[in-house]
């Protein structure tokens, strides 16, 4: 859903109409599962007031939640069970990341513990709540509720901020047929927010599942976190938002911050030949209870050679989904695996291991597309998949020199120093 509203949790809300109509547990959540890494942009931390009674920016709790999905003749209605996500940051911020294009547009970016994909930049991070189905009084809570940030949110008035398929058209330049959708984050009063997510899922998508149309409507109240309230006020709360703000500031208050970032250098362009001039690493393991540690140095074999690398940014007119304005590493040449593509290519390294002489081991280095620029000449890559992360960065030292590290905490470090040919 992210750069942002892709298929998936579309067609995952028709799996999950699949489940319910045949009795399954179904569930399932949008993202790779694991904690927020933080995002990469030109960031707004001061944050937008909404022209009356406070800032939205800052940390949330929620405190109630109801839904109901509609399809294939039958309705089901949704009650948010707490305990599985803890606070989120909110920041609702101008797009300045993105060019002319969004001039106007507002990003709604999600971070904290728990996310159901990750903070990667501006606009970015998913939540995905627990609820049990009314209907289903006998099944455990499912993960059937998502709520998104996004980049291509249109103030309205009112404290609200809205995103729909037409606003992410007006922007993007890209019309989608999945689905009309309508995300609106309304701040009732300094301490509350309301966030309603509505869908209507295309006829077409649905067809060969016999299930017709099929609608969702999500609403989830917000209480800023610290503030005191009332949890009677929001438990199983039902009722349509009354909202009585006669505030009709046509904009919100002019935010001057337009960029805390502290990155302040370019991006640098690596390209070119490169062959490895060292490497080293630190690898742990328990055998049979006994804790064991390995260090590593660079051991060339008569197969290594030069190769190719290339670092460039990815256009969003290429990459709309979740791989737009960050940055693709290429590897390409004769001992290169799987290249071809961009963002494809793996480099297998050999490494001697110190403490049992003559046995080698090897570690494989790839490429990807979601490499963020971090300054200094650094780019990372963090992947967390809900059970393992990996963290890998490639640093411009100099015009000459490029060290390469990638990371995985259960297993250890590897790196190679690389010089440009």
């Amino acid at each position: 859903m992210r750069f942002r509203k892709n298929g998936l949790c579309k067609i995952l809300l028709v799996i999950l109409f699949l489940a319910f109509i045949s009795g399954g547990c179904g569930g399932g959540s949008s993202g790779s599962g694991g904690n927020s890494q933080g995002y990469n942009g030109n960031g707004n931390s001061d944050g937008n007031d909404g022209g009356q009674s406070g800032k939205i920016n800052g940390t949330w709790e929620i405190v109630s939640g109801r839904g109901t999905l509609s399809g294939a003749g039958q309705t089901f209605h949704l009650t948010y069970v707490p305990g599985k996500i803890g606070a989120i940051g909110v920041e609702v911020s101008p797009n300045t990341t993105w060019g002319e294009n969004f001039r106007g547009a507002y990003c709604v970016t999600l971070t904290g513990e728990g996310l159901a994909q990750e903070t990667i930049y501006k606009g970015t991070g998913t939540m995905t709540l627990y609820c049990t189905v009314d209907e289903r009084p006998n099944q455990s809570a499912l993960p059937v509720m998502a709520f998104s940030g996004g980049m291509t949110f249109d103030y309205i008035g009112n404290n609200t901020y809205q995103d729909t398929e037409k606003t992410y058209a007006k922007y993007t330049g890209v019309t989608q047929r999945l689905a009309d959708y309508e995300s609106t984050l309304t701040l009732e009063d300094s301490s509350t927010l309301r966030w309603t997510y509505r869908t209507t899922t295309a006829n077409n998508i649905l067809s060969d599942l016999a299930l017709g149309e099929a609608e969702t409507l999500y609403e989830i109240v917000l209480k800023r976190a610290g503030s005191s309230y009332n949890p009677d006020d929001y438990t199983n709360n039902t009722a349509p938002n009354t909202n009585t703000n006669t505030n009709t500031s046509p904009t919100p208050t002019p935010n001057t911050n337009t960029n805390t970032n502290t990155q302040s250098d370019i991006p640098p362009q690596i390209s070119g030949t490169w062959h490895i001039t060292s490497g080293s690493g630190l690898t742990s393991q328990t055998v049979s209870g006994r804790h064991y540690v390995s260090h590593l140095t660079y051991s060339p074999q008569r197969n290594d050679k030069a190769f190719d690398i290339d670092i460039t940014q990815n256009d969003t007119a290429t990459y709309y989904g979740d791989y737009a304005g960050l940055f693709s590493l290429t590897l390409t040449g004769h001992n290169i695996i799987n290249s071809g593509s961009k963002g494809a290519g793996a480099l297998r390294v050999s490494y001697s291991v110190a403490e049992a002489p003559g046995k080698e081991t090897s570690f494989t280095f790839t490429g990807g597309k979601s490499f963020s620029y971090i300054g200094n000449g650094t780019y990372k890559l963090s992947v967390n998949n809900g059970t393992s992360y990996q963290e890998q960065t490639i640093t411009l030292e100099d015009e000459s020199t490029i060290r390469w590290k990638y990371t995985v905490p259960s297993d250890g470090w590897y790196e190679i120093v690389l010089t440009k040919e």
